[in-house]
């Protein structure tokens, strides 16, 4: 038996899924929606745990995921229970122009848009509307504006740095400062 490094795994794994479920031109066949969600979703954990090598940039394309100019929202359920998905779900009823996934127990949301105002409203409205008819009590936080592909594991760890912090506050929504982090931070799954 072989043995390899966790980055040649997800490599290799991550080529095996694309070969077999992506969208085959020889035949015209297409996956389904639901596939298609869970491969992206993969991928968004994969750039936000290890950073952007070739396979990523390809699968990003492949996907048609964009990450021009963006923010990152991380949202986290309060009350520390197992309604997770249920927010999810919550998000992406209420979401505009963004995607969300999850990661470990929060869910992190890419809003592309240049302007921070459209975020934050996006933002309120998931906090607030899912919290008062569901009794949710929902805490989120927004990265710095980013470009790129390559930026996105630092968009992703600004939002988790700073929805961290905003566990002690009363506020329901915390925007990143880069001047309040003093150390790099590798996330990982």
């Amino acid at each position: 038996m072989k043995i390899i490094q966790a980055d040649q795994f997800r490599t290799s794994r991550n080529r095996i899924i694309t070969k077999r479920s992506v969208y085959n031109h020889n035949d015209r066949r297409r996956i389904d929606k639901a596939k298609l969600a869970f491969l992206k979703d993969q991928l968004l954990q994969d750039l936000t745990c290890s950073g952007v090598d070739a396979d990523i940039l390809a699968r990003l394309e492949e996907y048609q995921i964009s990450l021009d100019d963006y923010y990152i929202a991380a949202f986290q359920l309060m009350d520390g229970s197992s309604r997770i998905n249920q927010l999810k779900d919550m998000i992406i009823c209420q979401k505009t122009n963004s995607y969300c996934f999850r990661y470990n127990n929060l869910i992190l949301s890419i809003y592309y848009y240049s302007d921070l105002e459209p975020v934050i409203e996006n933002c309120n409205e998931i906090i607030h509307i899912p919290g008062y008819l569901y009794s949710m009590k929902i805490s989120a936080a927004i990265s710095q504006l980013h470009h790129g592909a390559e930026e996105f594991p630092t968009a992703a760890f600004e939002a988790i740095h700073t929805l961290s912090l905003n566990f002690y506050s009363t506020s329901s929504i915390a925007i990143f400062d880069s001047q309040n982090i003093q150390a790099e931070y590798i996330l990982s799954v």
